[in-house]
Order: structure tokens, then sequence, then C-alpha cells
């Protein structure tokens, strides 16, 4: 009988991180805004929260120690003040929950950002996908994927190999976003975007029509986004025709990237 190789830390519920300091300061935002082909003054002095979400994804475990490959699966941000540019924080992170899935496990992991005040403005949930080689679950991860006909088209946004790469510049150890081959070696066919630079994609919109101040939002990392491939903005609107769910759709119309708003 063979014994399996014990989860590291970082992959166990109950799990506390070390805290650490981060800030998403003008110049910050606005690189990954123009990787995304964004206008920066949408946001006006504003942190943009799929900006933010990007610590997270830095903190969930440490780049020295990967482990098993892992998917970005999704996050939901919730907004409970104003946070402006430049603003020091305070995160810390717990692990909080593991499920055991079809292709492995999904973890998902709490981060609070705290004020100089001691006030909590944002907490995010962070949600991957481990790919373990002999997957325990049987069940899918994640929700069903939601039927994208008939709604309202945005625009359409071609990538690029220099827009992907940009956006991941704070990721140079995942290599799947920089290089054709070390994307091949992931089995992947091109580079891809981050789950999160379609996040970035859709918050643009969210905001366009409104900055939120409180807000509950959910975003669905559902298929990758290849750097040769032109994606496609939709949304559906709520009674008071504020954004109620967006997509970035594949030209198949299959979503890569789904946002829920539950509350602004």
């Amino acid at each position: 009988m063979t014994s399996k190789t014990a989860s590291p830390a970082h992959e166990q519920i109950g799990h506390c991180f070390n805290q650490w300091q981060t800030c998403v300061n003008a110049d910050r935002q606005r690189r990954y805004h123009a990787a995304a082909g964004i206008d920066p003054t949408r946001f006006e002095n504003a942190v943009d929260v799929s900006v933010l979400s990007n610590d997270c994804l830095k903190g969930a475990r440490p780049p020295d120690a990967l482990g098993n490959p892992r998917l970005h699966f999704g996050v939901r941000v919730r907004q409970h003040a104003a946070l402006h540019l430049g603003t020091p924080l305070e995160v810390a992170a717990e692990v909080v929950g593991i499920d055991h899935v079809r292709r492995g496990r999904l973890i998902r992991i709490n981060f609070t950002f705290a004020a100089p005040d001691g006030s909590v403005p944002v907490k995010i949930e962070h949600r991957s996908l481990i790919l373990d080689p002999e997957p325990e679950g049987s069940a899918p991860a994640g929700a069903s994927e939601r039927d994208w006909r008939g709604a309202e088209a945005i625009r359409s946004v071609p990538m690029s190999l220099a827009a992907v790469s940009g956006y991941s510049h704070e990721f140079p150890y995942l290599e799947g976003h920089h290089s054709q081959e070390a994307a091949e070696r992931i089995g992947m066919r091109a580079p891809i975007a981050q789950g999160l630079h379609g996040f970035t994609l859709l918050m643009s919109e969210i905001v366009a029509e409104g900055l939120p101040v409180v807000a509950d939002i959910e975003a669905e990392f559902r298929r990758p986004i290849f750097c040769d491939e032109t994606v496609h903005l939709v949304g559906r609107r709520a009674a008071d025709g504020a954004w109620a769910e967006l997509a970035v759709l594949k030209d198949d119309g299959k979503p890569t990237t789904q946002v829920r708003v539950n509350a602004r």
C-alpha cells in the first residue's frame, strides 16, 4: 500500500499566512489597465478591485514552493467602503475550505485588506483548482455554466502576447502567460491570459456606469483566453438598468470569464 505525500501547510484548512503589506497606487493600477487596454480615468481615484485581486494570487502560495499546478478558478470581492489609490493595506489570509473534485482540490482562501485606521474596506475570497495527479473527488468544480445567448453585446477586445504578458508583469514565474514554449509544456497551444485579466475587462464596464463604493461581485474563470484571440464582452441588466451579470466570450459563444454582481 502506497502513502500519499502530505499536502504542504498552505494547502490545509485553517492555515494562516504571514501578514504583509500592499498598496495599489496610481502607477501600479495604470500598468495593469494599459496592458488590458482600459481607460484608467474610469476609476478616477478609486482602486480597481480586480487589480487588488492580484495580491491574492501572489499570496496564495509561496513562489519558491508552488507545488502541483493550479488553475485560478475565481474570486468573490466584497467591498464595504471606498478605497482610494495609494492607501496602504495590511493583508491577512486564511485557508477556509478545500473540496475534492474531479480534477483535484478546489481551495478557498479568505483575504482581508485592512486600512491604517483598522477598518476593512475589502475582503476577497480567492478560489483555485489544485491539479492533483490522482484526484480523490468525482464532482465537477464550481457552478454550472450560464447560457449567454441573447445577452447585450458591449464590445470586442483583440488580445495579443504583449497584452497577456504585460498584464502578468508581477508573475514572471508563471511562464505560461509569457512564453509559447512554457504554454505548450502545460498543455496550452499558446500563452494564456490570467483569469483576472478578463475580470479587469468586465470591471471596467461595471464602473463605466458608476463607481461602486459598496459591492459584492463574483467572478468565475471557465476556460483560458489565448493571446491570439479576439474576445467579446456581453452582459445582462437588472430591473434598475445596472449590470447584473457579464461575461467574456470566445468566438464560439462559450464564456471564458463570468461575473455576477450580487449587490452594489
